[in-house]
């Protein structure tokens, strides 16, 4: 707006102030997104503290309590339930630090050595979603995607979200170490699901069919 020439301001015109209004309308657009963000953002930490919290009181109680003998016992003596009460125990075991190993050993004592495969893959799969579940809460909570930048360079460049890792990283000790990498990445869904079935099928197979007998061993 220029002054006039014994400088005084020219009067202030429709076409001015219709200006500054959409200037207005124009920048609460624009801050009101950034601005309902935030309590989206601390209330979903929030819940995430929460079940944490619930999760780790759960994976504590189960650790303590949890008696294979008596699982074992259960389920020879209800043996028409064997596959449901064994998804079951291998859905909750997702939520320990205890492997689920014996468990598909106990299907194969059970079940035919190829039943037990199929039902111990399928089983230690979905026990591997519930770990990425619990890794999930665990990285929100902890913030670990943006810690880790501070991690030594040689850390933050372990191939964690590569297939090898996730296939065969199972095989090492402290496998819920793949779930925590692969929610610290955010691999995707697909791929970590596909990845867990081809590891767990692998593990089942060499597990199963020497327990049964079919493969032999040298100390056999």
């Amino acid at each position: 707006m220029n002054s006039t020439q014994d400088g005084s301001l020219p009067p202030v015109t429709k076409k001015d102030t219709a200006f500054v209004q959409a200037a207005c309308s124009k920048a609460d657009v624009e801050t009101k997104p950034a601005q309902a963000q935030k309590p989206l953002v601390q209330g979903s930490k929030t819940l995430s503290i929460i079940m944490l919290a619930v999760i780790t009181i759960a994976g504590v109680l189960l650790f303590i309590f949890f008696d294979m003998n008596e699982i074992t016992a259960f389920i020879e003596n209800n043996p028409s339930w064997v596959v449901g009460i064994s998804l079951f125990v291998f859905a909750i075991l997702g939520f320990t630090i205890i492997p689920s190993t014996p468990i598909s050993i106990l299907l194969a004592a059970i079940l035919s050595p190829w039943e037990a495969v199929l039902w111990g893959t399928i089983g230690m799969t979905l026990s591997s979603l519930v770990e990425y579940f619990v890794a999930r809460q665990f990285c929100d909570v902890f913030d670990i995607e943006k810690s880790r930048q501070k991690w030594p360079k040689w850390c933050r460049d372990l191939p964690l979200d590569s297939l090898m890792m996730l296939i065969f990283g199972r095989f090492l000790p402290g496998p819920k170490i793949v779930a925590l990498g692969a929610a610290t990445l955010r691999v995707p869904m697909f791929k970590y699901i596909w990845t867990s079935l081809v590891s767990n099928l692998l593990g089942n197979t060499i597990v199963i069919l020497i327990f049964t007998g079919v493969i032999k061993t040298p100390w056999s």
